[in-house]
């Protein structure tokens, strides 16, 4: 194994490929001839594609790029930046693309309408989301998917599919499957922080290496194996924690400007009533 890196360099690994374009292929046939043949819906939504695009931009790039290239051969740290991409960015980026019409025509397929229902669940989306998470990082399940290619892409959709569960209470657009409100979504967001930050906290203070798979390979930047699985825990837990927070302040400031309007539209009824009154 060489250990020589270039930013470069990109693994173009055909399952990942294909896997990216088939993703698309279905998403453009959905928006286009199917929304037409069925009359779904009056327009193509370009905000929604914009998501579901850059969503898929982003796992190809995580999956292919210099980052994979890093998390395989050099850095704990890399992969851990690999999999916040795919379970914190890609995966909202995904929800968000797809429009509502689309769903409710997908959970015509009753098995799906009440998966997606169980998932809406936060108690159940909080628990399923997060065994994925400490699974994962069981130090020899974690080694184990490292050291079998297919393994690891199983362990990557795993990932994926946990993190639809984790962020699907907070952005699923179905009139079908009741969303939570403002003040449970930002508890739920408040408690998902927790678990990544158990985790990261415990790989970024333990005393020894945990993942035996870096143990052999070649470091780069003068890092130590430790410096490097220190900082693979604090990106997980501080950047990690970030965007729930982010997205805290997010539902935070809509729940206030909704507040706002309902507030605004009953001063109106409750004036115009008065005038009413005194005619």
């Amino acid at each position: 194994m060489t250990d020589q890196f270039s930013w470069t360099e990109w693994h173009l690994h055909f399952e990942i490929i294909i896997g990216v374009l088939l993703l698309q292929s279905l998403y453009i046939y959905a928006i286009i001839p199917l929304r037409e043949k069925y009359n779904l819906a009056p327009d193509i939504d370009n905000k929604r594609l914009l998501y579901f695009t850059l969503g898929n931009i982003i796992v190809y790039i995580a999956l292919t790029s210099f980052i994979h290239e890093l998390a395989d051969r050099f850095l704990f740290s890399a992969h851990m930046t690999q999999h916040l991409l795919l379970i914190l960015v890609s995966i909202p980026l995904f929800i968000k693309g797809i429009p509502p019409w689309l769903w409710t025509w997908i959970f015509q397929l009753k098995i799906l309408r009440i998966s997606f229902r169980v998932f809406a669940n936060p108690i159940i989306a909080f628990f399923l989301s997060n065994i994925v998470i400490f699974g994962f990082h069981v130090p020899w399940i974690y080694d184990l998917s490292l050291s079998n290619h297919w393994l690891h892409i199983v362990e990557h959709l795993v990932f994926m599919f946990g993190a639809l569960v984790l962020w699907w209470p907070l952005l699923g657009a179905s009139a079908q499957v009741q969303r939570l409100g403002y003040p449970i979504r930002i508890i739920y967001l408040f408690f998902q922080t927790l678990p990544m930050g158990f985790v990261g906290a415990a790989i970024t203070f333990s005393r020894g290496e945990i993942y035996l798979w870096y143990s052999d390979l070649p470091v780069l930047w003068g890092l130590s194996r430790i410096e490097d699985q220190q900082i693979g825990g604090l990106i997980m837990k501080i950047p990690g924690a970030f965007v729930f927070f982010l997205f805290m302040g997010i539902i935070f400031f809509q729940w206030y400007r909704e507040s706002e309007r309902n507030n605004s539209s009953d001063s109106f009824e409750e004036l115009a009533g008065q005038k009413e009154k005194l005619t």
